[in-house]
């Protein structure tokens, strides 16, 4: 806090409360001063649940807003700040909530207030071995509602359907919550985050699958996409020209490298060649396609078959947390391609992979 000038910060951003007291909620609050000392405000009904989970020094209940608001006075007031600089979660926060945060009648006059997101990003950009473990633990999840959601593609099935399946054995498998489900297909795998709707199936779609369940805190993103039964021209050509881009950034991933560099190396191969995607894409490029039995392309290096196998590779991850950022794994059989967490290091496994187009029979439902 130091370093940023603060003298105490008030976080509501559950994975930020969860990063520094072990338990994460809305509603909720956790007032952490640059000595350590940490105070949280619940609602009055689950007092007794964060007493049982989190690391803190005080713990007060509230029955609504104005009650949030008399507590966060009490906090200042206990820990004996009367002035000095306040951190809150701009970059998380909505105007009204800042409002109430710093009303004056629970914020001392005197305290001044700032931006503390870039504190808490460098805080939690490295990640110990208790932290990988939670990531493993959530990229196992994210399999298996992956698997769970590609086994249930029939024609005629909604895009809402196909999520329901992979969040009920995400759920099933210890998720507690999702970041997000998307599912997209046919015209809509344009959208880089397409929500599901009620739009059915058809042969021929390509469907796009992103999951991303939140298993103790922490939340690993797996994307696929299917092709349903054999590819078109099109599909083929665009899947042609991804691996040349992809396998071109590969061989620049090293450590040190920053990933806007990567991208534009991908993006740079991609935008010489607009024809071969839609008139209107923006290279919404969602992991590799894979096909079985056709399109080998020799001695490209790649990640492990699936998110949980990439993981136990590692010994630390940049990401942060509740939210990992991505890099690509061409491998896993059966789906077109993935999305997965990113590491400081160059590349730590090398497997020879056959990035093929996937075919889905896809049976009618």
């Amino acid at each position: 806090m130091g370093k940023y000038g603060l003298d105490v910060i008030i976080l509501t951003n559950p994975a930020n409360m969860f990063y520094l007291t072990g338990d994460g909620r809305l509603c909720a609050y956790a007032m952490v001063t640059r000595e350590g000392k940490i105070a949280v405000g619940v609602p009055q009904t689950d007092v007794e649940d964060v007493k049982a989970k989190a690391t803190l020094d005080d713990i007060v209940g509230f029955e609504d807003e104005v009650g949030m608001i008399h507590s966060l006075a009490r906090d200042f007031e206990g820990f004996g700040i009367r002035k000095g600089t306040l951190g809150l979660e701009y970059a998380f926060l909505p105007k009204p909530r800042i409002g109430m945060l710093t009303h004056p009648h629970g914020k001392p006059e005197a305290v001044d207030v700032k931006d503390c997101t870039a504190m808490m990003s460098e805080l939690r950009l490295v990640k110990d071995d208790a932290e990988i473990v939670r990531l493993q633990a959530a990229a196992r999840v994210a399999d298996a509602g992956m698997g769970a959601a590609v086994r249930s593609i029939k024609i005629g099935m909604t895009e809402s359907q196909i999520a329901a399946e992979a969040e009920y054995a995400m759920r099933y498998a210890g998720a507690e919550d999702f970041y997000k489900t998307y599912v997209a297909s046919g015209p809509r795998t344009n959208i880089a985050h397409g929500i599901p709707t009620g739009r059915k199936i058809e042969k021929g779609d390509l469907v796009m699958i992103d999951l991303h369940p939140v298993v103790d805190g922490y939340t690993a993103d797996l994307c696929r996409t299917v092709c349903i039964d054999e590819p078109t021209e099109a599909q083929q050509r665009a899947f042609d020209l991804y691996v040349q881009a992809l396998k071109a950034t590969i061989s620049k991933a090293r450590g040190g490298v920053e990933m806007a560099a990567l991208e534009l190396t991908m993006h740079d191969l991609l935008s010489g060649r607009r024809d071969t995607f839609h008139p209107q894409s923006r290279w919404i490029i969602q992991g590799i396609p894979e096909k079985l039995g056709a399109l080998d392309s020799k001695n490209l290096r790649s990640r492990p078959a699936n998110l949980s196998e990439m993981f136990r590779n590692h010994e630390s991850d940049k990401c942060d947390r509740g939210r990992a950022h991505h890099r690509k794994d061409p491998q896993a059989p059966g789906i077109m391609g993935s999305k997965t967490p990113s590491t400081s290091q160059s590349e730590t496994t090398t497997t020879k992979c056959p990035y093929r187009l996937f075919r889905f029979p896809g049976p009618t439902l």
